[in-house]
């Protein structure tokens, strides 16, 4: 027989384990699920005990679920089916977790010991959901490099550049990723097919810093990214937001960005841009016939706007005193009718609307 404290230590053991797996979840899941719904935005909420946590609010329902607790999330991308977000999570590793809103429950997919990710799954989630394109340094890579992470884990290098490339971002047809790159001249934009043909520069940046935060329109005939400028710190001075054809023609410089609140939101039609400049944000017109002003108007009270999928809603983080928390407000595009939620969203950024094709 077994000795009874041999038994003991064992039992111990067992309780131990399936206390830190219970850990584990409490720890970066709440175990909370999300029933699908045509309105639903996912923001990020912050805390001085626990930093930033992932909510989902139901603009119809008017309800806020809790989908982590002291997770530490850095950004949030939902998947492109609306089932699923990833999200990154600070600390030493950096590690990428996928959150299943229909079971509430997180698995780690992936982790950086040297945080050489460049924004990856933020803009570089393919549409159909089955690759994510990363920017990172592989062993024997000179600096950093385009991959394609499959959904098993496994990783294809996409580029083969001399200088260093960055912020992958994937085009609405699934078929080509654009991205930033380092050459002997300074930075460009290039597009490349999604097997690795067909690499074609279009455009060499008129900053002395690389293009950051690409976003395709959505017809994939336009890209956005964002010029910075940096000082001799390495800190961005200024930031101004830019507009090109894929083929390198018909520059559009708008304006100046605030570059720190994510890339520029296109409307689904692409006829309207929203991003942040300092202080305010700002929504511009792209329509051909208007004249070289093209801003539509300003919000000095707003920032963060992200369009719902359909194009009926505009959401942003609305703080009419810099002293206090921002909260999430939803404007209706056709009524110009606004309904914010102060209580329930207060201390809100970062807002992300799910997209409708649930399954």
């Amino acid at each position: 027989p077994v000795p009874r404290r041999t038994l003991q230590v064992a039992g111990l053991v067992a309780v131990l384990l399936l206390g830190l797996q219970f850990y584990r979840l409490s720890l970066f899941a709440t175990g909370n699920h999300v029933e699908p719904g045509n309105y639903q935005l996912a923001f990020s909420k912050w805390k001085i005990s626990t930093g930033n946590d992932i909510y989902v609010l139901d603009v119809e329902q008017e309800a806020v679920t809790q989908m982590t607790m002291n997770h530490k999330v850095s950004f949030m991308r939902w998947s492109p089916d609306g089932q699923a977000m990833l999200l990154r999570r600070s600390g030493r590793p950096v590690t990428f977790d996928l959150l299943d809103v229909k079971t509430g429950k997180a698995k780690q997919i992936d982790e950086d010991q040297e945080d050489q990710f460049v924004t990856p799954g933020l803009n570089g989630w393919s549409v159909d959901g089955q690759h994510r394109a990363v920017a990172e340094q592989q062993d024997g890579d000179a600096d950093r490099e385009i991959y394609i992470v499959e959904a098993d884990g496994a990783r294809r290098r996409l580029v083969q550049n001399p200088g260093a490339d960055g912020g992958p971002a994937w085009s609405p047809d699934n078929r080509q990723l654009a991205f930033w790159t380092r050459h002997e001249k300074g930075w460009g934009l290039s597009i490349i097919n999604a097997d690795g043909t067909n690499l074609t520069p279009i455009f060499q940046t008129p900053t002395s810093s690389p293009p950051i935060d690409l976003a395709w329109s959505p017809d994939g005939s336009r890209l956005a990214f964002t010029g910075p400028t940096y000082d001799q710190w390495g800190g961005i001075t200024q930031a101004h937001f830019f507009i090109i054809d894929t083929d390198g023609q018909n520059l559009v410089e708008l304006g100046e960005i605030n570059w720190r609140n994510g890339p520029t939101q296109w409307s689904p039609d692409g006829q309207t841009v929203a991003f942040d400049t300092y202080g305010a944000m700002c929504l511009y017109s792209l329509a051909d016939d208007l004249p070289d002003d093209r801003r539509l108007f300003c919000n000095s009270s707003a920032q963060m706007p992200a369009w719902s999928p359909d194009g009926r809603y505009l959401a942003y983080v609305q703080s009419f005193q810099q002293s206090q928390p921002g909260y999430l407000c939803v404007k209706s595009t056709d009524h110009l009718e606004e309904h914010c939620f102060k209580d329930e969203t207060a201390g809100a950024s970062y807002p992300k609307w799910r997209p409708t094709n649930q399954n």
